[in-house]
């Protein structure tokens, strides 16, 4: 079982969890304490203490008179709804397959990596159904919202909220210094951890796809090169502005790399491509106003002019 998340400060502090609405479904549907540890441990979830359980059971503020087997109750229904459960409780096909994906490792890790470099729903998709698995739109948004809310954490807290729970799962079954020491250092290299860690851009989509063992979708260099470029610049940017202690050594490094960057795009793109791009910011602009008649520029004073009949000479025919 992994172990239960500690709550900052006291058992009244905010919790830290990516499956909140998980949690609070099986709650309302009277599960013990007991069986949402086992539910939880089933599905590889961060589990709660019992004391965490109790205080969200009583939290749930029900309306009156509430049923979940009355499905023409509306109260009950708008409550569900505002909490984001009404396919947990009652169960739809998309709930299914985003049951599924839970339950399914290699595309349940596509997923979480995507939700975090906010992959278009579409590429999503798409490299899923290359993995052989088919998702529906509204199954990934319910996946997100019941079991990997990411986007309720501020960047700071969902790293240390990733990172904390790759080292947990790293270190389950160790039994020996060894074990741990392995545990762990495979831990900083967990694809969540490394997603987190970069900008939500193309290139960490791509990133992450190898560090989990996904075959990219083809990209030209030359548009990988202009990304990193960029980035380079941005991080020698950042290291002069900031002047930390330390900085100055981390721009000169990233001002090594920008410098690789620049040597290598000048060997691998074409000097015709980058003329074409440049000559791509040109535009025509044309002025839409209609051309104005004869009339309208002479006020009524003008003359038509008839060309003047040439008669061909007797010597020509």
């Amino acid at each position: 079982m992994v172990a239960a998340v500690s709550v900052a400060g006291t058992t009244r502090g905010p919790f830290r969890i990516l499956h909140l609405r998980f949690v609070q479904g099986l709650l309302l549907q009277g599960l013990s304490n007991d069986a949402v540890h086992v539910s939880l441990d089933r599905h590889d979830l961060d589990d709660l203490d019992d004391a965490q359980l109790d205080r969200l059971r009583a939290d749930l503020a029900r309306p009156k008179n509430f049923s979940l087997k009355k499905r023409k109750h509306r109260p009950s229904l708008d409550f569900l709804d505002a909490l984001g459960v009404t396919e947990l409780i009652h169960p739809t096909a998309d709930a299914d397959q985003a049951l599924l994906l839970l339950r399914t490792p290699r595309a349940r890790e596509l997923v979480e990596v995507g939700l975090i470099v906010q992959v278009p729903v579409a590429a999503l998709i798409e490299q899923l159904r290359r993995e052989r698995v088919v998702v529906t739109p509204m199954a990934l948004e319910l996946f997100e919202r019941w079991f990997w809310a990411v986007t309720a954490f501020d960047r700071a807290d969902l790293r240390s909220i990733l990172e904390l729970r790759a080292i947990r799962r790293a270190l389950r079954g160790a039994v020996d210094d060894d074990e741990r020491r392995v545990a762990l250092r495979a831990a900083r290299f967990d694809a969540r951890v490394l997603a987190v860690s970069v900008p939500c851009a193309p290139e960490s989509w791509y990133l992450a796809l190898a560090a989990i063992g996904h075959r990219p979708v083809a990209v030209p260099v030359d548009k990988v090169l202009e990304q990193l470029r960029f980035h380079a610049a941005l991080r020698v940017a950042e290291s002069v502005m900031r002047g930390a202690p330390g900085d100055e050594n981390r721009g000169l490094a990233f001002m090594g790399i920008l410098r690789g960057v620049l040597e290598v795009e000048q060997r691998v793109v074409p000097p015709e491509a980058a003329l074409l791009k440049g000559l791509g910011s040109f535009r025509l602009v044309t002025d839409p106003t209609p051309i104005p008649h004869i009339d309208q520029l002479s006020g009524g004073n003008h003359t038509v002019d008839v060309p003047v009949r040439v008669e061909p000479d007797a010597d020509d025919s």
